[in-house]
């Protein structure tokens, strides 16, 4: 199911970036994992918006000097890929809002993405 692979893909990031080292360490976290997770979601569902979207916020959101280049080539993916639905679309103008910050000031954009929960 490409939904639990991005939910888990998104938690293990944000489970780092909340709890630390220390934190991930303990939930057996990791940014690692959470790329495995996010590679089976976009491999499941390549285009599928909020896969790429909510993985590439949660990337920009732990560390944008570290995970920028990885989220802005998601957010890429969130960008092309259809949106079919109301939703979609929205996703789609946050991930364009992300992308677009993530050209400009590094703690700008992550504030932003961590506005974008």
């Amino acid at each position: 199911n490409f939904y639990a692979h991005g939910f888990l893909a998104v938690w293990n990031v944000e489970v780092r970036r909340r709890g630390g080292t220390v934190g991930a360490a303990i939930m057996g976290a990791s940014v690692r994992n959470g790329r495995k997770s996010y590679q089976s979601a976009a491999r499941l569902a390549p285009d599928d918006v909020g896969v790429h979207w909510q993985y590439a916020r949660a990337l920009a959101a732990l560390d944008v000097k570290q995970y920028g280049a990885e989220a802005s080539a998601v957010l890429g993916k969130a960008l092309t890929a259809g949106a079919d639905s109301h939703v979609e679309r929205i996703m789609q103008g946050r991930a364009a809002q992300l992308a677009e910050a993530l050209k400009g000031d590094a703690s700008a954009a992550q504030k932003l993405a961590r506005q974008m929960l």
